[in-house]
């Protein structure tokens, strides 16, 4: 068994202590302490904060919502056009986002302007993203009950015939 170093614990407990100590003599650091600890786990779970990281986000969005819907043929043609077709509108208006931020990025846009359209792709884009969310659940549902039909088929099918 390897020899204990007290002196290293000693110096760890001191250096313990004497941070604990100078927090109880000064209240402002332990509230600037906390209040460094919660704004940085504020701005972990916040959504993103820029109109290019929000636009990021919707883009990477659109690319899941398509692997899920293109997962599954759907047995409702008129339900599976119209979420086909709202998804490309949104598709369209992502482009049209990241048209935006290239323009407002140019030299001779005023602030106001500036400010004007990447506060509006950012809003847009966190509202499409959250109408994508939904449409997500719905493409879920509609997949799970192809599969459940596909199942009973089968089920059906194996019932019909005399193979164990």
């Amino acid at each position: 068994m390897p020899p204990i170093d007290l002196e290293g614990s000693f110096s760890d407990a001191t250096w313990i202590s004497s941070a604990v100590s100078s927090v109880a003599d000064n209240p402002g650091i332990a509230l600037f302490s906390c209040l460094v600890f919660i704004c940085t786990l504020a701005y972990k779970i916040s959504p993103p904060l820029s109109p290019r990281t929000q636009l990021e986000q919707l883009n990477h969005d659109i690319e899941d919502i398509w692997v899920l819907f293109n997962e599954y043929e759907s047995g409702n043609n008129d339900r599976h056009r119209a979420t086909y077709i709202r998804l490309k509108q949104i598709q369209i208006e992502a482009c049209v986002f990241e048209i935006c931020l290239l323009q407002a990025k140019k030299t001779d846009a005023s602030w106001s302007e500036y400010f004007r359209s990447t506060t509006k792709v950012y809003f847009d884009a966190r509202a499409f993203c959250k109408e994508i969310n939904a449409i997500r659940v719905d493409v879920k549902i509609v997949n799970m009950e192809t599969k459940q039909q596909r199942f009973c088929e089968e089920k059906r099918t194996y019932e019909g015939s005399n193979e164990i």
